[in-house]
């Protein structure tokens, strides 16, 4: 975000697919994107990934970074305020042809809308710190038999 306003924003590849049978009418996301011009706003760039690499950024997420104890933080986080979103995603299922993503038959906009969000915003986990040794300072290692 720039000053308060969105500086990238992406729409799915579909709204760019011309569905009208006369030539020359705009596409869905042509519209959009003319009337976001007139306003002086960012338009939108279409999606180049697709279902499969949302769920999978949206899962990356949720399993988030692994800290030096080995448990793992999420990198996303829901308020209670995301009403829809604490709704719908405990109600996702895997899609029966694909089960890499999840079910499009049941109710998925939430969780839609966050992996455009997730995919607009790579995301690549932080490794755990491990503590390294020191090979110039002499570590005393406390014997099993020191009382």
């Amino acid at each position: 975000m720039r000053n308060g306003l969105v500086a990238a924003a992406l729409i799915t590849h579909y709204a760019f697919l011309i569905t009208h049978c006369f030539s020359g009418v705009p596409c869905i996301a042509e519209e959009i994107n003319n009337e976001l011009y007139k306003a002086k706003l960012p338009t939108f760039s279409k999606s180049v990934k697709g279902r499969v690499e949302g769920a999978n950024a949206f899962k990356q997420r949720l399993i988030g970074n692994k800290n030096s104890a080995g448990e793992y933080t999420p990198a996303i986080k829901f308020f209670t305020t995301c009403l829809h979103s604490a709704r719908t995603i405990p109600m996702l299922a895997h899609d029966k042809r694909n089960p890499e993503t999840y079910d499009t038959d049941a109710e998925d906009h939430a969780v839609d809308a966050i992996c455009y969000a997730c995919l607009s915003r790579p995301f690549a986990p932080t490794k755990a710190q491990v503590k390294r040794r020191d090979p110039y300072r002499e570590e005393t290692i406390p014997s099993a038999w020191a009382i």
